[in-house]
């Protein structure tokens, strides 16, 4: 991992969760597997961090506001 990255890129990765503020992220292009799964401090994320993101939600958390729900 270099620090800081050099620019803005389009390199993606999937934020799979939290864990006392320590975000999980999985990196499908990462050489080691420590950097195919990785955890690490939120300040580090937010160094690589790009600005950009795609939001999904599923099951009982989803909201369509667009859509009325069933009871």
């Amino acid at each position: 991992m270099r620090c800081p990255p050099p620019a803005v890129s389009g390199h993606l990765v999937l934020f799979v969760g939290h864990d006392h503020g320590l975000p999980h992220v999985r990196n499908a292009s990462g050489r080691a597997e420590t950097a195919r799964h990785a955890v690490l401090p939120i300040e580090v994320f937010e160094t690589f961090f790009g600005g950009r993101g795609v939001a999904s939600c599923s099951g009982a958390h989803a909201s369509r506001p667009d859509r009325e729900t069933s009871p």
